[in-house]
């Protein structure tokens, strides 16, 4: 596998979590939350994490219904893509993120989070375990 940092982006609608990999691409670990109704120039945020960072890829959740297929979300999620394509020069890849807000939502809670603490922090945690799957799943490429 190529080195660099990837940074992870878990796509809302009212929140964007943020999370990057180590330069070797072994771990993965939440970086932030963007709050889409306070920061509405929220690409140059990231455009700012990418140059900070030294980022050299970007996964972005690609969010499919269970059985498979696209929906509403997944529209929104290939326009705020395009938009970002337009903008930044660096690989951009959708991922299947089914699940991930689950499973990251189980992890908080089994640490004893409650639900009002996890609002804050549950998309950066989600945008972890996309890139944790991602990095596990391209081990060795």
């Amino acid at each position: 596998m190529e080195e660099g940092r990837i940074l992870a982006i878990d796509y809302g609608e009212v929140r964007m979590g943020l999370a990057i990999s180590d330069p070797l691409r072994i771990f993965a670990f939440p970086l932030t939350v963007i709050d889409l109704k306070k920061n509405v120039d929220f690409i140059k945020t990231i455009q700012d994490i990418i140059k900070e960072k030294e980022v050299k890829r970007i996964i972005i959740g690609y969010p499919l219904k269970m059985d498979g297929s696209e929906g509403i979300q997944t529209e929104k999620v290939k326009g705020f893509v395009e938009e970002l394509k337009g903008k930044i020069n660096i690989d951009i890849e959708m991922v299947d993120e089914r699940l991930t807000t689950t499973v990251a939502q189980r992890a908080l809670t089994d640490i004893g989070i409650g639900q009002k603490k996890q609002r804050g922090i549950i998309d950066k945690i989600a945008a972890a375990k996309l890139l944790e799957t991602y990095l596990e799943l391209n081990k060795g490429k």
